[in-house]
């Protein structure tokens, strides 16, 4: 027997009583290629036969395809890149955003900030380097932030977005691993932003705690300047759970971010997390500073080593709450069918305007 989930039928009702007959909302995802590729597997998975989300790649041959399939979309959603800059890419993605909502009137328009985008609009602001008319007309949309911070340093900016942060399904089941034999400490760090990762930061710790294992991902250490025998760069991978099982303490020293996953997924599996943003049963450590890196993670190699450090069962805890995969994204499509513009009469109201 088919069967519906009551948020389905209510969206079913809605529409019909506005006299447009029910279909999925069509969502369009564009920016951020690693989000929106997440995106669109989440909300296609959890969103049923509610709702088609497909993105616009902007460097495949799906483009034109997809383009046209964004002419009829329902929600237009950009992630992760700010509008009005004066740079060679913000230029054309700010021209294929205006074109995309020129053709289609009809769909409303969602900016999705996640973190470097808000501090680049902060200093273009400031600098006054934004185009202010495009960012003037981007402030008349909707718009989402991924952490509770970025929607405040956004309504500094004269945005109002709500927080919605963006989860990925859950990679541990069940209890929570047990900490390794062996005390070793892992973070995320592309080469070509080491420096906005705590790169320089986490390698000096290193280097003053030799008897420590720090493993790094994302990268291959290409900035380092010399090779430390207890940092091991393992590049890009597909495969984070067993890095995430083999740890004692997962860090993320930014220099600014968004919800950062890589410091939830590390509570997630029960593990101790650094984190250089306020996040509960975490520790503090502010991003560039060395002595507290070092001694917070001497603090906890010396537990280790007398056989008292246990799993961050309270964290795996708040995690596990706070961050359920199936709720955060209940809490999005309920959002965006909200304002999808086929279960409203005419073109949705917008933020600002």
């Amino acid at each position: 027997m088919e069967t519906t989930t009551v948020r389905e039928r209510l969206t079913v009702d809605t529409c019909a009583l506005s006299g447009v007959a029910s279909r999925p909302v069509s969502i369009c995802l564009l920016g951020q290629p690693y989000w929106a590729s997440k995106l669109e597997e989440c909300l296609n998975q959890s969103g049923g036969s509610r709702l088609s989300a497909f993105r616009l790649p902007l460097n495949s041959r799906r483009f034109f395809r997809n383009f046209q399939k964004a002419l009829s979309a329902d929600l237009i959603v950009r992630m992760g890149f700010r509008p009005g800059a004066r740079t060679v890419r913000g230029y054309a993605f700010d021209t294929l955003w205006a074109t995309l909502r020129l053709l289609n009137r009809r769909a409303a328009g969602v900016f999705y900030w996640l973190g470097t985008d808000v501090l680049n609009t902060t200093e273009d602001l400031r600098a006054g380097k934004l185009r202010h008319r495009c960012y003037a007309q981007a402030k008349k949309d909707y718009h989402l932030a991924d952490a509770p911070w970025l929607a405040e340093e956004l309504r500094n900016l004269g945005i109002t977005a709500l927080p919605k942060t963006v989860t990925l399904p859950r990679m541990v089941e069940g209890a929570a691993p047990e900490l390794p034999a062996e005390f070793s400490v892992l973070t995320y760090i592309p080469d070509g932003r080491y420096r906005f990762y705590g790169g320089d930061c986490i390698y000096q710790a290193a280097r003053r705690l030799p008897g420590i294992r720090f493993d790094v991902v994302g990268g291959v250490g290409a900035w380092i300047p010399e090779p430390l025998p207890n940092l091991k760069f393992h590049g890009w991978q597909r495969d984070i759970e067993r890095f995430y099982r083999n740890t004692t303490v997962v860090m993320r020293l930014v220099e600014h971010d968004g919800t950062g996953l890589t410091a939830v997924e590390g509570l997630s599996f029960g593990r101790h997390v650094l984190y250089s943003f306020p996040l509960p049963h975490t520790l503090a450590v502010a991003w560039g500073d060395t002595d507290a890196l070092v001694t917070k993670l001497s603090g906890m190699f010396h537990l280790h080593q007398r056989g008292s450090l246990r799993v961050n069962a309270a964290g795996r805890a708040y995690a596990e709450e706070h961050f359920d995969h199936d709720r955060r994204m209940e809490d999005l499509i309920s959002h965006f069918l909200e304002i999808a513009p086929q279960c409203r009469n005419g073109r949705p109201e917008r933020n600002g305007g």
